[in-house]
């Protein structure tokens, strides 16, 4: 009778330890990343694969790009490379195009060129000029006080274009919105189709 206890007792011994070690899928990758330090005021080219990002302000001075994929295979694929020059800044992205996404973080006080193939583009407050196209999906900018901006250039060949930030707002095809003001910044955006839209947050 103690035989056959001691037997049943290892038997759910190694089924539980069978059962804490089983495959349960594959492990996620630890999110990709990529750092350099950026001085404050300076401008920063980003050539972007297809894919989302979010930018926004960073809370020291560095580019920092963090990026995600839902499917750990391609997680290898992804990179960004930063590269500093004469006080300019590059970050160039590559990787799978479905289910990718990217944070940027940036010195607060950037000047910003964006080009982006294709995807959903995020820009948190930026206190710089804005040089913004982008191929195809939607691109949301916080723009903070119209009063910073000297002028205003929004464009979109297919979507919506909305500006309420600067009182305007328009929708179809080839629509374009222009504002002048007393400030110092420059935007200039465009989207090929999808919406453009320059948010307020003050």
């Amino acid at each position: 009778m103690r035989k056959a206890f001691l037997g049943l007792t290892l038997c759910v011994m190694l089924s539980c330890v069978a059962v804490c070690f089983a495959d349960n899928g594959p492990t996620p990758s630890p999110p990709f990343s990529a750092i350099r330090q950026f001085t404050s005021g300076g401008t920063i080219h980003m050539d972007l694969s297809a894919g989302d990002y979010s930018i926004r302000a960073a809370n020291d001075e560095q580019i920092r790009v963090t990026g995600t994929c839902r499917d750990p295979d391609e997680q290898a694929r992804m990179r960004a490379d930063i590269t500093i020059k004469n006080g300019v800044a590059t970050v160039v992205t590559g990787g799978p195009h479905n289910n990718s996404h990217f944070t940027i973080e940036v010195p607060r006080r950037s000047n910003l060129v964006i080009r982006l193939s294709a995807g959903d583009l995020q820009i948190g407050k930026i206190e710089g000029d804005l040089d913004i196209s982008s191929h195809a999906g939607d691109v949301n900018i916080e723009v903070g006080r119209p009063s910073d901006y000297r002028s205003v250039n929004a464009s979109v060949y297919a979507g919506d274009v909305n500006a309420p930030a600067f009182g305007d707002g328009k929708s179809g095809l080839f629509r374009s919105i222009r504002w002048s003001g007393p400030g110092t910044h420059k935007i200039y955006a465009h989207v090929g189709a999808g919406d453009l839209n320059l948010l307020s947050t003050d």
